[in-house]
């Protein structure tokens, strides 16, 4: 009898590669599951110095203070409510703009516009212009400058006497209102209902130049809507800056008076210590300053959008 072939099957795993060649397919062992990361909790601005207090004009190190953040964006908030709608009033003069057409002539540069029709976009102007300065005159000091003030006291007076009890300073520096800070919110409210209400004036002048320009160059609707547009932008921008510039201003100022009226004399210059602060003053973060020898530039919250503090020092 013929001796048996192996089978196909045989064969061909007779003539496979060994198993010991062959690739693992096992499944990669299981990670153990991580528990999920805690998300780091951002640290509270606080008024405390942990470090010892060095001599004028040296260097000491803590956290940094806290600022009238709140105050600010409630100031800019309204500040900011004055100029709703002027996308409105905006389109109410572009609505009376007529592109002007060159005149039959050489020269090029001169365009034939209608009387009527700039009377109709100058009328739209000063109506928007009456109505927005209205707004404003209404609203500056008993709305915005007032409270302002009065927000920027209560900041200071929390602030101040923080710093004072955690380094065992002066007991009482802000337990009342000095004459000096009164005086301060006073001309704050005065001199700020200046400026809210130079905020739309300032606007529709710049709006009132740009009709006359388009005029003068022939621009088209399209041309004339982006430059009034864009100037919205810088409008509201001001307002903005004004708010943080002028709150952080008075802050400043509120400080001193009530820290000298309480005797601390000398003041531990503190930064918000983020990438914005002007390299001067970073390097005067943590030094300690008198009030009555003011460094280049003035103290903490003089200089324009300056955030810096000045946290009271003990005496010595």
């Amino acid at each position: 009898m013929p001796a048996r072939q192996p089978s196909r099957i045989a064969r061909t795993s007779a003539s496979a590669a060994p198993v010991s060649a062959l690739p693992h397919h096992r499944r990669a062992p299981r990670q153990p599951r991580q528990a999920p990361r805690t998300p780091r909790q951002p640290r509270r601005p606080s008024l405390e110095l942990v470090a010892p207090l060095a001599p004028v004009g040296t260097q000491a190190t803590g956290p940094i203070p806290a600022q009238p953040d709140v105050v600010i964006e409630e100031y800019a908030t309204q500040l900011l409510s004055l100029l709703e709608g002027l996308e409105g009033a905006a389109e109410e003069i572009l609505r009376h703009y007529e592109e002007p057409e060159p005149e039959p002539r050489q020269d090029a540069q001169r365009w034939d516009v209608s009387a009527a029709n700039q009377r109709r976009v100058r009328q739209a102007q000063a109506a928007a212009r009456r109505r927005y300065e209205r707004r404003a005159r209404q609203r500056a000091r008993s709305q915005l400058a007032a409270p302002a003030a009065a927000a920027v006291e209560q900041f200071t007076a929390a602030s101040q006497a923080g710093a004072v009890n955690v380094m065992g300073g002066q007991a009482g520096l802000a337990a009342e209102d000095t004459p000096e800070v009164r005086g301060l919110a006073s001309e704050f409210a005065t001199q700020n209902v200046q400026l809210i209400e130079s905020i739309p004036a300032q606007h529709f002048d710049r709006i009132a130049q740009l009709v006359e320009q388009a005029y003068a160059e022939g621009w088209t609707k399209a041309n004339l809507a982006h430059h009034v547009q864009f100037e919205t932008g810088v409008t509201r921008r001001r307002a903005r800056f004004i708010a943080r510039n002028e709150i952080e201003s008075l802050a400043g100022k509120m400080a001193r008076a009530r820290q000298q009226a309480a005797g601390v004399n000398e003041y531990i210059w503190r930064t918000v210590g983020d990438d914005r602060v002007r390299p001067a003053h970073a390097a005067r973060d943590g030094r300690r300053f008198a009030w009555g020898n003011p460094p280049p530039g003035g103290h903490p919250g003089e200089d324009y959008n300056c955030r810096c503090v000045a946290v009271p020092a003990p005496v010595t």
